[in-house]
């Protein structure tokens, strides 16, 4: 994958993928995902809910009921690639974390512009915000970087030196 081939060049990276890579990374056969599929929509026609809810979110929610050993195997391979800098979403796809209908460039540029702050105040969406929060603060950890944030003024700070520069910020 992309971070083994910017491993040989000692270029520290860190993926953040969602169930869309489930396959890429062996956690099942396309056919087996192909299965989940036609059995999580069998599974909310029969029951008349999830209307509302993306795909992803629907898929992950019928494997967790139906199959749940198998989900227990697909969180179990998601959390050891965390070692490998590869961050796989655990509950569907980041638009569903984000709360977006749907994905796309202008659609996350007008997430970002318009409806970001009410996203952080969305209690729905608090065990999402936590897990991006847990990611990220793995991947500020592993890099020994810091960032504060100050009104306008970024700190970056690496932990292995007491050293501080300032960027300018983009507000």
């Amino acid at each position: 994958m992309r971070h083994k081939f910017l491993k040989k060049f000692d270029i520290e990276s860190y993926f953040i993928g969602d169930w869309d890579n489930i396959v890429d990374y062996g956690f099942v056969s396309q056919s087996d995902l192909s299965y989940y599929y036609k059995e999580a929509k069998s599974y909310y026609s029969k029951r008349g809910k999830g209307f509302g809810e993306r795909h992803y979110t629907k898929l992950v929610t019928a494997v967790k009921e139906l199959h749940p050993n198998k989900y227990e195997a697909i969180i179990q391979h998601i959390s050891s690639l965390y070692k490998e800098n590869v961050f796989i979403l655990q509950r569907g796809d980041i638009e569903t974390y984000l709360g977006m209908k749907s994905k796309g460039l202008e659609e996350t540029i007008d997430f970002c512009r318009n409806f970001f702050d009410a996203w952080l105040q969305n209690t729905d969406l608090q065990e999402h915000r936590a897990e991006f929060e847990a990611i990220i603060g793995q991947i500020f950890k592993k890099s020994n970087t810091l960032v504060e944030i100050i009104p306008n003024n970024i700190q970056t700070r690496h932990t292995d030196s007491n050293s501080t520069s300032q960027e300018p910020s983009s507000q």
